[in-house]
């Protein structure tokens, strides 16, 4: 493909059940910018060719997210609230898109250098999705092509792929053309540690984070926050108790899931019975 078009969409709304509002938060809390500023502004840092655009839905709620991207110089797509993979499917369209990169407006410690490099991976090795794992949670990245999205958005029809965008490409590997990339590297953090805000915690953490970084005139990156935390451990005790929601691909493995949840909760005897009950 030459020369494609490229979008970075970031999948926002205010309605939130842990943390009500949170994409307008103050980041840091004394600053003015906001939880959806600061990674808008990281998204900008990706490409200057790239198509920034903040996906939201039509509920009235989300009309006042326009003076977010007005202020920041970015487009505003406005899509169905619940499927959420017809609301990238339409903005892809709207915006005639090639190559669509998957952003959520909870994740402000995305790196645009990171993203740049597997952009690039992405585009040489005509992959159909990529993503990365073992870099920190709400660090990770998903691309996904226009015809890949396009195919998901004909095909699937359980309401679980329609509400997460690309967990039918995850559970239809053979169907696609899928590049992932591990970048499990201390430099970049551990992937245990939780650099997403989902709730007032994570919000701590994250103003914690801002507050000791973003006082430079560039954009701190993921290695920057890594030496922080490494040198700072105590920080990461803020959010430590809080748990990453997941999606399974099958039954069994969340049941497995479950097992590991009870022995870590001090459940000993509930995790042995439904681990003997699964095997």
């Amino acid at each position: 493909m030459v020369n494609p078009k490229i979008g970075i969409l970031i999948q926002a709304r205010i309605n939130s059940n842990r943390l009500p509002g949170k994409v307008l938060l103050s980041l840091p809390q004394i600053y003015g910018q906001t939880l959806l500023d600061q990674i808008v502004r990281r998204s900008l840092a990706v490409q200057p060719q790239s198509t920034v655009i903040i996906a939201t839905s039509t509920n009235s709620e989300n009309d006042q997210l326009a003076a977010v991207a007005e202020q920041n110089q970015v487009a505003l797509f406005q899509g169905d609230e619940d499927d959420v993979l017809a609301r990238f499917y339409d903005a892809a369209t709207a915006f005639n898109l090639d190559i669509i990169i998957r952003l959520t407006a909870d994740n402000p410690f995305i790196d645009a250098s990171i993203l740049s490099r597997i952009l690039q991976e992405h585009i040489a090795q005509q992959a159909d999705y990529t993503y990365t794992t073992g870099l920190p949670i709400g660090t990770n990245i998903e691309i996904v092509t226009f015809m890949a999205l396009k195919k998901c958005y004909e095909e699937a029809k359980r309401p679980e792929h329609r509400e997460h965008v690309t967990l039918y490409i995850r559970q239809n590997p053979t169907a696609f053309n899928i590049l992932h990339r591990d970048l499990e590297n201390p430099l970049y953090g551990l992937p245990t540690w939780r650099l997403t805000v989902d709730n007032e915690t994570d919000y701590a953490l994250a103003c914690a984070l801002y507050l000791l970084l973003d006082n430079r005139p560039d954009i701190f990156s993921l290695q920057d926050v890594a030496q922080l935390l490494h040198a700072n451990p105590a920080l990461l005790l803020i959010n430590k108790n809080n748990y990453q929601k997941k999606y399974f691909s099958s039954l069994p493995e969340e049941l497995t899931e479950a097992v590991q949840m009870l022995q870590r909760l001090d459940f000993p005897r509930a995790a042995q019975i439904l681990a003997e009950q699964i095997s």
